[in-house]
This record gives C-alpha cells, structure tokens and sequence, in this order.
C-alpha cells in the first residue's frame, strides 16, 4: 500500500511539472508570436508613411520601392447624389511639381489586420494641396509581405470634399 502511495505521488509531482512546463512553453510561444506580429505592424505602418513622404516629395525611386510592380488603385469620388468609381494604374500616378501634396493619416483611427503574408491599413486621412486643405477619405492599403518585406499591392481610397472634421 505504501509503494502504490508513493508511486501516485510520483505520478501527480510528475505531472505537475508536466503541466508547468507545457504552460511556460505555451506562454514563451504567444509572446514570440506577438513580438513578430508586433515588429511586422511596424514594418507595415513604415510602409504606410513612406507612401505619403513619397507623394509629398514626389518620389518616384521611393514609390517604386515600396508598391509591387503593375499595382493599381481603386478610386471612389463622393458626390452629393452619386460616386463616381474608377481604377488605374499606379505607375500613372499623376504628380505636378507646382502642387505640393501633403496627405496625413489620422494615426488615432488607424486599423491594421493581418494574416501571414497579407494584410490591410484602413487609415482615415487628411489631404492638403499647396497647404491649402482639398479634401478628406479613407486611405485602404493591401500589402504583401514577399522575400523583401512589405510592400503595397494596391492603394483604394475614397475622396470625400463634406464632411471632413
């Protein structure tokens, strides 16, 4: 009787530690998996504000570095009684020289979703042209995440000149 008492100690001690251990390797593994999560956010917000100093610089080398080659943009113009919705190229990404561009997420409302490789920034914005305010929207980016990082596949956005706060 004594042996089958030790024996059921044994038993239970063992797998205690058992249990300990599956909990400390369990806990080791989500913290890793949200320090990568962490460090790819980053990497796909950097991404984001590169795009808006690209366009404010009209930085061509910086726009082909950070979209992936032959990705386009989907445009929705809001208009009192209809929208107007269109799609092109980003390569034809028309920019001027006479007009500075400076567009501004609202960092506040930003939203990033992500799965492995993939993943979408719905970032509200606030567009300015020659320093003069020209309208508001919602900038969504889908970007892909291939052997050079993140990059973004396709910019879709809308321009809404109401309702701006």
């Amino acid at each position: 009787m004594a042996r089958l008492t030790l024996l059921c100690k044994l038993i239970l001690i063992t797998h205690l530690k058992m249990k300990k251990n599956i909990f400390f390797i369990l806990l080791t593994v989500i913290q890793l998996s949200a320090v990568a999560q962490s460090s790819d956010r980053k990497e796909i917000l950097k991404v984001a504000h590169q795009f808006f100093e690209a366009l404010e610089k009209q930085d061509t080398a910086t726009f082909s570095k950070i979209m992936v080659k032959n990705s386009f943009n989907c445009i929705v113009i809001d208009r009192k009684d209809s929208a107007r919705i269109f799609n092109r190229p980003s390569s034809s990404f028309n920019l001027k020289p006479e007009n500075i561009v400076k567009e501004r997420m609202r960092e506040e409302q930003i939203k990033i979703e992500m799965h492995k490789r993939i993943a979408t920034v719905w970032a509200p914005y606030d567009l300015w042209i020659n320093d003069k305010f020209s309208h508001c929207g919602v900038d969504v980016f889908i970007m892909l995440k291939g052997n050079n990082g993140w990059k973004i596949g396709t910019i879709s956005f809308s321009i809404e000149r109401e309702g701006c706060n």
